[in-house]
């Protein structure tokens, strides 16, 4: 088994009352508008305070980056 399996399983294995999970892939062609995206998705996330977001629900957040690559030059 890959460790991305491995992590994957786990994620999947949390209690869903509790946590929410989401899993990204860095590669050269992220940039940081992607990842602002993810943090922005309305699904998953909520604004908190005027700077300060965090998972709906009052859940707990696991974030897994599962591969980061070097941007492009």
């Amino acid at each position: 088994m890959g460790k991305s399996v491995i992590v994957g399983d786990f994620l999947g294995s949390l209690e869903l009352d509790k946590f929410s999970y989401t899993v990204m892939n860095f590669s050269a062609q992220t940039n940081t508008k992607n990842v602002l995206d993810v943090f922005l998705d309305k699904d998953k996330f909520t604004k908190k305070r005027r700077t300060e977001i965090g998972p709906i629900g009052g859940k707990k957040m696991a974030f897994f980056v599962d591969d980061i690559n070097m941007p492009a030059l």
